[in-house]
C-alpha cells in the first residue's frame, strides 16, 4: 500500500511538472499561431511522460528501502 501511495504521489509531481514544462515550452513551438512539427510530437506526450517518470521516481527509493528493511537483520536499527 505504501507503494502505491508513493505512485501517486510521483504521479502528481509528475504532472505538475509536466505543466510547467509544457508552458515553458509552448511558446517556443508555437510560432506565429502555428504549431511546429516538433510541437506536434513533444507537446501531446509531454504530460503523460512526466507523470510516468514522476511515479517512477516516486516508488524506485520506497522499493529501495523496503529491499533494505528485508534484508536487515532483525534488532538492527535504520
Amino acid at each position: 500500500m505504501r507503494h502505491l501511495g508513493m505512485a501517486l504521489l510521483g504521479l502528481l509531481g509528475g504532472l505538475l511538472v509536466g505543466i510547467v514544462l509544457q508552458d515553458v515550452l509552448a511558446p517556443l513551438l508555437v510560432r506565429g499561431g502555428e504549431v511546429s512539427a516538433l510541437g506536434l510530437a513533444v507537446l501531446p506526450l509531454l504530460l503523460p511522460l512526466s507523470a510516468l517518470v514522476g511515479a517512477a521516481l516516486a516508488v524506485v527509493p520506497s522499493l529501495r528501502r523496503a529491499r533494505r528493511r528485508r534484508s536487515s537483520p532483525p534488532g538492527a536499527s535504520d
